[in-house]
C-alpha cells in the first residue's frame, strides 16, 4: 500500500469510528443488549461498551506512530 493510500485509509477509518461513536445505539443491537445487562459498565465508547477488549484505539495509535496518517480530517457533508 502506498503511503498516500494508507493516509486515506487512516483518515477514512478514523472518520468511520467518530461517526459510529456519535450515533445513538440501535434498539436490538449487540450494544444495547450489553447496555441492558446487569452490572453494565459504561466506558462512554460504543466499541468498548460492546467489547472492552476492542483494539481499534491501539491500531489507530500505531498507524499514526508509523506514519500512516493522523487523526485530523475534514468531513464534508453532501446533501
Amino acid at each position: 500500500m502506498s503511503n498516500e493510500k494508507s493516509k486515506v485509509w487512516f483518515a477514512d477509518f478514523r472518520c468511520e469510528v467518530d461517526a459510529c461513536l456519535a450515533q445513538e445505539p440501535l434498539p436490538g443491537s449487540q450494544l444495547t443488549d450489553e447496555m441492558e445487562k446487569e452490572g453494565f459498565h459504561d466506558y462512554h465508547d460504543h466499541f468498548d461498551n460492546t467489547n472492552p477488549n476492542a483494539e481499534y484505539k491501539t491500531c489507530l495509535a500505531h498507524a499514526k506512530k508509523i506514519g500512516l496518517g493522523n487523526s485530523e480530517y475534514e468531513l464534508i457533508t453532501v446533501k
